[in-house]
């Protein structure tokens, strides 16, 4: 987030190598360079904060895709680049200030991160839901007919990206 790239559609391109050339019964090899194109393809700017576009939510998608287009590159032979998440120009490298390559793979088939995960359950930043998740409980415990006005504090970065005011935040044109 530091440096403007939306994690979804950096980090997610390589989720979506692996699952599909699983399910393709990809070679080892094939994936490895699957991976090496994908490294070419992960971006994600969320300079979509500037005006509401609807860029974010396009980038599972459009990593998704790129991932089954460097897969088919790979299976057609198409060489892809060594190391491309912790090499010098790797992803780690161009899209973090302080990479940590050995956290990649210390529980791998131990540690099954997914079963951690959850559902998304209200439409907006993740970086949010623990406001929204309060002011509920708020209303609930406090219920009144009249506009009652709270103020909600943000870590800094969940400001930078939901809190700043913004004029296309405080007067947005779109969804």
């Amino acid at each position: 987030y530091d440096l403007g790239f939306h994690t979804t559609s950096v980090a997610g391109i390589f989720g979506a190598v692996a699952a599909a050339g699983r399910l393709r019964t990809a070679s080892a090899s094939v994936i490895e360079d699957a991976f090496g194109l994908a490294g070419s393809m992960a971006a994600g700017s969320m300079q979509y904060l500037e005006n509401g576009a609807w860029n974010k939510r396009l980038h599972p998608g459009l990593a998704a895709r790129s991932a089954l287009d460097a897969l088919d590159l790979a299976q057609a032979g198409v060489v892809g680049a060594c190391e491309p998440l912790v090499g010098r120009y790797g992803v780690l490298n161009g899209y973090s200030r302080n990479p940590r390559p050995d956290l990649l793979g210390r529980d791998l088939g131990r540690e099954w991160l997914a079963l951690k995960t959850g559902l998304k359950p209200y439409p907006s930043c993740r970086l949010t839901h623990g406001a929204v998740d309060a002011a509920l409980v708020l209303r609930e415990r406090f219920p009144t007919a009249e506009p009652v006005a709270i103020s909600i504090d943000l870590s800094p970065k969940a400001f930078d990206i939901v809190g700043e005011p913004t004029e296309t935040k405080k007067r947005p044109r779109n969804t």
